[in-house]
């Protein structure tokens, strides 16, 4: 009903957001080697549930901005400075916390999403090469390609696709 503007308000469900950014520092013990090019560049959506905890959200990824819109949890305090509030249209800037599951999340979504991407086809990967060599400067100055080289500091050559690797791509 709040989204069809037959309601004020969307009642008791919260609406958490982030704002995601490259990930500078911090322990990167099986971290994903798309983490970075998934939490700036990817689109995804996704119903997460979870019985042992009675939990459930919907997830909403729009490139670098994070929507979990809580449908049920018995301990919302495990979010902090994230909630959405319709009257302030703002975000602020502020120390943020999410439940601890949030990170393991992400990093399955960012492996999931790599795995696709290592599955394209050779016709796809080389309509991407074309690409990258008419437009070297373009490609080098995007934010794509800045998620790339973080993701190839944190992670080395795992960051790249395997049979794109073995041809020295």
């Amino acid at each position: 009903k709040f989204l069809l503007g037959k309601a004020e308000h969307p009642g008791e469900h919260e609406q958490h957001l982030l704002v995601m950014g490259l990930i500078e520092s911090g322990s990167t013990d099986g971290l994903s080697p798309y983490m970075n090019r998934y939490l700036l560049r990817v689109n995804d959506m996704d119903v997460l549930s979870c019985s042992r905890r009675a939990i459930a959200m919907t997830y909403a990824k729009l490139g670098k901005i994070v929507i979990f819109g809580i449908l049920y949890e018995p301990t919302p305090k495990e979010w902090s400075g994230t909630k959405l509030h319709l009257r302030k249209g703002r975000i602020e800037n502020r120390r943020l916390r999410v439940p601890p599951g949030i990170y393991e999340y992400l990093n399955q979504r960012s492996d999931r999403v790599k795995q696709l991407m290592d599955g394209i086809s050779p016709q796809q990967a080389e309509k991407i090469d074309s690409l990258t060599k008419k437009f070297p400067d373009r490609i080098i100055e995007s934010e794509a390609f800045k998620a790339f080289e973080r993701d190839l500091e944190l992670s080395g050559e795992k960051a790249f696709s395997p049979d794109r690797k073995l041809r020295g791509r």
